[in-house]
């Protein structure tokens, strides 16, 4: 006898759910430290909320220690009402959130959580946490290592300096709408943060001056990374960074008195691998080419210049000495076509390259696919005399994205991977 097709369905429909029921149960009883292996590679917000509710033993594991040990929270997690993860997520390692949440529900939430966070970023759209607030929540957090801050208009106020205070163990401080004299916020810094190490001061409404300089130098800290508005240091004040033997990153913005002599003092520090200059118009090209032909300059990995007379020979020089060079910037200069064809012929290791120079035609461009090959962004926004076909470029670098002159995104279509057992 034929059974009927709904019978046939409801019968189907029942065995599915036996089986999903088999699977939950044994699912739910695996010993707890396969449970925690799987649980490590569950997102944060479904880890917290959706994995919890499953059962008193799940919701006990999901909030174990080691899964948060090494957990970031971003942007990504803050979910609508998502607001408690902040709270509730224990022992978290990282926060980075640039949210339109409003900030005195992440100040309370932040507080209210666990106190082992290493690494904070916090900024706002309607603006930053109050000098009361902050004074609140740093020592709150005296573990930081990184911290990066969104900082109010009356940062002036001593009150915040002696926020830092508890920080010792911080490395890295990254302040952004800063505009306090210098004078007390580096003192603060030196005193309380012996850890310190990396200074990044974003659209800041100062400028770092020759006696700013030379507190940080005569600190005798062992300064790793350093980004500065250097527009009123004097030209002799610049001899001083020959003195950061362990610095690593440096970026000078706005640097229009930098000399010959001063970018050599700075090529002959052995461990730099990242330079930035912009804004400077001093720098001639002959300069900048024989400065990069000495021996540290081979070691960079990132080279950003926005120096007005560069040209093909710097170019060429960057290409041809800066071997292990990763990821180039030269904006606002004098390249054309034929220092484009040095970078592409000669930099083989590039990942990274953006360049706005609009005298580039870009009728080199398609040797990238050939000599390029770990090139995976080129920005060629502003460039609006390039007018090759980027499409058949992205279509033989799949892993590529181009920012073309319009700024659009290019993208080459992403090659599936085949598993070796299936023909």
């Amino acid at each position: 006898m034929k059974r009927h097709p709904k019978s046939t369905l409801l019968a189907e429909s029942k065995l599915q759910k036996l089986q999903i029921t088999n699977d939950c149960s044994i699912a739910t009883n695996l010993p707890n430290e396969i449970l925690l292996s799987i649980f490590q590679y569950i997102k944060s917000n479904d880890l917290l909320f959706n994995v919890g509710k499953v059962c008193k033993r799940w919701r006990r594991l999901a909030q174990e220690p080691r899964l948060w040990r090494n957990r970031s929270l971003d942007d990504e997690d803050m979910l609508v009402n998502s607001l408690d993860l902040l709270a509730l997520a224990p022992r978290l390692k990282r926060v980075s959130l640039s949210t339109e949440f409003h900030r005195d529900k992440v100040f309370k939430a932040l507080l209210h959580g666990e106190k082992k966070l290493q690494s904070l970023k916090l900024s706002f759209r309607e603006g930053s946490l109050s000098v009361a607030q902050l004074k609140e929540l740093l020592p709150a957090f005296s573990q930081l290592k990184h911290l990066d801050l969104q900082l109010p208009s009356a940062s002036h106020d001593e009150a915040l300096f002696s926020a830092f205070h508890p920080l010792t163990e911080l490395q890295s401080l990254r302040l952004t709408g800063f505009v306090s004299p210098v004078t007390e916020l580096l003192s603060s810094i030196t005193t309380h943060c012996t850890s310190l190490h990396t200074l990044i001061l974003v659209d800041c409404l100062i400028f770092f001056r020759d006696e700013h300089l030379v507190a940080l130098v005569s600190d005798g800290r062992p300064w790793k990374s350093l980004k500065l508005m250097t527009y009123f240091i004097s030209e002799a004040a610049y001899n001083y960074f020959a003195c950061l033997k362990n610095l690593e990153q440096l970026a000078l913005i706005k640097c229009k008195s930098l000399t010959e002599q001063n970018l050599l003092q700075i090529a002959t520090l052995p461990l730099l691998t990242n330079l930035t200059v912009t804004e400077n118009c001093i720098l001639s090209s002959t300069a900048i080419s024989t400065c990069l032909q000495v021996q540290p300059m081979a070691c960079l990995l990132d080279i950003d210049f926005t120096v007005y007379r560069a040209d093909d020979d710097v170019a060429l020089a960057i290409a041809t000495t800066c071997t292990q060079l990763v990821r180039l910037r030269l904006a606002m200069c004098l390249v054309t076509d034929e220092g484009l064809r040095g970078i592409i012929l000669n930099a083989s290791k590039l990942q990274d390259l953006d360049l706005e120079c609009n005298i580039i035609r870009g009728q080199c461009l398609y040797l990238i696919p050939n000599h390029l090959p770990n090139l995976v962004r080129l920005n060629l926004h502003l460039c609006y005399n390039v007018l090759v076909n980027l499409n058949e470029i992205v279509a033989r670098l799949t892993r590529l994205k181009i920012i073309d002159p319009s700024g659009i995104v290019i993208e080459g279509r992403a090659v599936k991977r085949v598993h070796p057992h299936i023909s």
